[in-house]
């Protein structure tokens, strides 16, 4: 893949997701794609999934906002959620939510602000 062309991201929630790259803020409405470059839709992609699994894992327990070492012991939930939090970056649900945001098998675009390279004439002088 070339570094300009450009990939699918799709936004699964019921929330505006707004990305920021380079102090650029990019707004993807809620269900729906926009095409980006493989970096900036994969940077988008963490943050998304970021913010998906910890609102998840946060209601794991609706009976306690936080738990201490006695709730981990005597709370079903709160040791769930516990364990969730704690390997946050290997959950399975994360190579899940991956493959609905940045969905592969699809030929890349070329954005088109960019001219191929190709299209380019020599200066004559």
């Amino acid at each position: 893949m070339a570094l300009h062309e450009s990939i699918k991201f799709y936004n699964p929630t019921d929330q505006n997701f707004v990305g920021t790259w380079d102090g650029e803020s990019y707004e993807i409405p809620a269900k729906s794609t926009k095409h980006f470059t493989s970096y900036i839709a994969e940077h988008f992609a963490k943050h998304l999934i970021n913010k998906i699994l910890l609102e998840r894992f946060d209601n794991i327990c609706q009976e306690h906002s936080s738990s201490n070492k006695d709730l981990l012991k005597t709370c079903k939930n709160c040791k769930s959620r516990s364990d969730k939090l704690n390997s946050f970056y290997t959950v399975p649900e994360r190579e899940e939510l991956y493959k609905i945001i940045l969905p592969k098998g699809e030929i890349p675009t070329v954005p088109t602000k960019l001219e191929p390279v190709d299209n380019i004439q020599p200066e004559v002088e």
